[in-house]
């Protein structure tokens, strides 16, 4: 291109120059403008080499936020008992109380706080546990690793395509762009239809339901997305934005990024005729790739095979295992070693703030006040107080709910993505105002599959109890002080029997008997 600008005689290497002046240059060209980045939207080969990195993140920008979090506390310390508790003790004229108030606000405040830094420094210095530290480096697995979301994908429950072929259409929901009710709700998905006759491949005799460009750019990003979950994201409210975020975007009306089925007169003759294809289907959807598959779990940045629930953790740059989030208020991951402490750090967190911003708004509203004016850092105090006491009684909270599904806050993001594919499913299918159809077909994917977040969550040990002691331990005093241990290695787990062992998810028809 460079060649041509001095007026220079192009190379003669036999094969048309490839430059990108030479395909879209022109602007008379059709494809002038296509290769133009959108403004504020990360390329793809951007994603890619964030994903791809190798190099954690600086030491002292993970631990950073460990002295803001110290350095709160002593603040929060300093105010409560020096500028609260002593002057009542004293009986100062600053005093906001009486001394017996003081004393009882005392006593309750520093059992609070020596739990809070007990929990903190405990989580703080218990690693996740790293699967380097028990992998070798191996090549990658034969085969290699076939097209689809790996193993740790946020998009593991995902559709991997719509590629049923359509016997019927009902004209009356053309118009409308969504597929008649009426459709046939059930097929089997791990049985692959017969080639037509004089023809070898199934894809090119089955019709499409195409996924819009970047559902195809989602594959090479998903293990990135799966490393970037963030703490709010433990909140299904939280995940379902996000997942709505990385639905694709609208196409033709349509919503989640699904184009509407072409009529049959627009289907491939092979697909018109073969009455041994599947009926048409938009439905539940689970992978039918066995997710625990060694090429599912390969690690192509650590170069190893990843142990199960292990995920590569973007600023660390290493595989973490059982991996839920990067916490930045504890400098690390929380994962199989830790995850427990956190709870326990929350939880206690959660308590002391809550304490610390009620007991400081109710001695300064007190009509028998001494003060006129009120303390700049008690405002302050009781300010940070109240928003930190809501984030960790939420993380809290949500954490208790995900432990006792045994799901970490990745797969609760990836089950999230499919509950919010299922709704841009529906749209297509009923229209937005009939909630009871809605609530009819779901119900019927469930009898079908079983529940996502028990039935259908691969992890479930079948009673919340069970889960719970995974993780919290078996000894109701663990679960509240940061002592013991959650059971198991971190390496390997026990498999809901009503998936197979390599991961795939089993109709209804195909569990056990006593869990049908």
């Amino acid at each position: 291109m460079a060649a041509n600008a001095r007026n220079e005689p192009p190379v003669s290497s036999g094969e048309p120059p490839s430059g990108p002046s030479d395909r879209c240059g022109n602007e008379n060209n059709p494809c002038h403008g296509l290769d133009r980045k959108p403004i504020g939207i990360k390329s793809i080969d951007e994603k890619r080499r964030q994903r791809d990195n190798t190099t954690p993140q600086p030491w002292i920008l993970q631990k950073i936020t460990i002295l803001l979090v110290v350095g709160l506390i002593g603040l929060a310390t300093y105010v409560y008992i020096g500028r609260v508790c002593v002057p009542m003790i004293r009986q100062d004229n600053s005093a906001l109380g009486s001394r017996t108030l003081g004393i009882i606000y005392l006593c309750i405040f520093c059992p609070l706080l020596l739990m809070t830094l007990w929990t903190y420094i405990k989580v703080v210095l218990t690693p996740p546990g790293f699967a380097r530290d028990h992998c070798t480096k191996a090549p990658p697995p034969q085969p290699p690793t076939v097209a689809g979301p790996r193993y740790g994908a946020t998009h593991q429950w995902d559709v991997d395509t719509f590629d049923e072929s359509i016997q019927s259409w009902d004209h009356n929901s053309e118009s409308q762009g969504r597929l008649s009710p009426q459709v046939s709700m059930s097929v089997d998905h791990d049985s692959e239809p017969p080639a037509a006759q004089g023809q070898g491949n199934h894809s090119a005799m089955m019709p499409v339901y195409p996924l819009s460009p970047k559902a195809h750019a989602d594959d090479d990003t998903n293990e990135e997305q799966a490393s970037d979950v963030r703490e709010m994201d433990a909140i299904p409210a939280v995940a379902s934005k996000r997942a709505k975020s990385h639905l694709n975007p609208p196409h033709n009306g349509q919503p989640g990024g699904l184009s509407p089925p072409q009529p049959p007169n627009t289907l491939p003759a092979a697909a018109r005729t073969s009455s041994s294809l599947p009926p048409p289907l938009l439905s539940r959807r689970p992978p039918r790739h066995p997710v625990l598959a060694e090429e599912y779990r390969y690690c192509t940045r650590d170069g190893f095979i990843k142990p199960m629930r292990a995920h590569h953790c973007r600023i660390c740059a290493t595989c973490v295992l059982n991996f839920d989030h990067h916490c930045p208020w504890i400098g690390q991951c929380v994962g199989a070693r830790n995850r427990k402490f956190f709870v326990n750090f929350v939880f206690w967190a959660a308590l002391f703030t809550i304490f610390v911003a009620i007991s400081l708004i109710i001695i300064n509203a007190r009509p028998n006040n001494r003060r006129q004016d009120l303390d700049p850092l008690q405002i302050v105090i009781i300010v940070l107080g109240s928003l930190f006491g809501l984030f960790t009684s939420g993380l809290f909270f949500t954490h208790t709910y995900l432990i006792m599904l045994n799901m970490t806050t990745v797969e609760q993001y990836s089950v999230q993505n499919m509950v919010e594919r299922e709704h841009a499913t529906l749209d297509q299918m009923l229209p937005w105002w009939d909630c009871f159809g809605r609530k009819r077909l779901l119900r019927k994917w469930d009898e079908e599959w079983g529940a996502l977040r028990t039935e259908g969550n691969i992890w479930n040990l079948g009673s919340r109890r069970k889960n719970w002691e995974a993780t919290m331990g078996n000894k109701v005093l663990w679960w509240f002080l940061p002592i013991g241990r959650s059971e198991g290695d971190g390496l390997t787990y026990p498999i809901n029997p009503r998936f197979t062992s390599e991961g795939k998810w089993r109709r209804r028809k195909d569990w056990p008997e006593e869990l049908r």
